[in-house]
């Protein structure tokens, strides 16, 4: 079975010569989650980008299910990639359920079907249907934004999902009922009901958050101008001896090391 996305020796130059992705070769097996670290500017954009053609590389191939992704239908593709961006996106002059039930409305299915969908997600998210259905984005705060956010990219039930720093605007305790939350949605099924549901579902994470990373993600991989630094088991992690992962975690933990008597 081929890996559910497949970057091979994937490279991005400006025209004035910079490299934003450098000879980057990474494969993401389905069913897992997988963690883009890194300072502003090392690629980690870039990258999840190219999933979903919002980015085409200048060299080497993207590949979703085996197959390269500027081969497939760009409307296609992205219907069945679910997206989930920091600032949501969402159509201020809809109401949530309508911007929940959107991809399946552009997909041709009906409105009850869609309706019923919306509301099931909308309820998984933590918003009861009854209060938040009829609701404006404007009336929502950040955190119920992104959780409407989150529920419209899983309205499809899309097989990949796309998250660009999807809580980093939200305050330290909403981000972590978010985390859990996510965790919770993606949890794999309870054995006795394995052969009744989906597979899991292919996570691709952009965050500068080293603890989001380390509870969200299986694996954590790390950019440093264009190039990947490492590669490891999220467990892994933290006691690798590679210098660039040592720096990202000393920057990230400073305040625990001066609080320490």
């Amino acid at each position: 079975m081929p890996a559910a996305i497949a970057f091979e020796d994937v490279s991005l130059s400006l025209p004035q010569g910079r490299m934003l992705l450098d000879g980057v070769s990474l494969s993401l097996e389905a069913g897992t989650v997988t963690a883009l670290l890194g300072r502003s500017g090392s690629g980690k954009t870039t990258l999840l980008r190219m999933v979903n053609r919002m980015a085409r590389p200048t060299s080497g191939a993207v590949r979703v299910q085996g197959t390269d992704v500027l081969q497939q239908d760009v409307i296609a593709l992205r219907r069945g990639i679910g997206y989930v961006i920091q600032e949501t996106g969402l159509f201020p002059h809809w109401n949530i359920e309508r911007n929940v039930q959107i991809v399946p409305e552009v997909q041709g299915a009906a409105r009850p079907a869609r309706t019923a969908r919306a509301h099931e997600l909308l309820a998984r998210v933590g918003l009861p249907p009854g209060s938040f259905a009829r609701r404006h984005p404007s009336e929502l705060s950040g955190g119920q934004r992104q959780r409407v956010g989150l529920a419209r990219a899983l309205a499809a039930d899309p097989a990949i999902l796309l998250m660009d720093e999807p809580f980093g605007a939200l305050d330290p305790l909403t981000r972590g009922e978010m985390q859990d939350l996510l965790r919770t949605l993606l949890a794999p099924p309870q054995q006795a009901h394995a052969q009744q549901t989906h597979p899991q579902k292919t996570v691709l994470l952009v965050t500068h958050d080293l603890d989001e990373a380390l509870y969200l993600a299986d694996r954590v991989v790390l950019l440093d101008e264009g190039r990947i630094a490492a590669d490891l088991p999220a467990a892994q992690f933290l006691a690798s001896p590679l210098p660039e992962v040592q720096a990202y975690v000393r920057a990230f933990h400073r305040g625990a090391r001066e609080a320490q008597p």
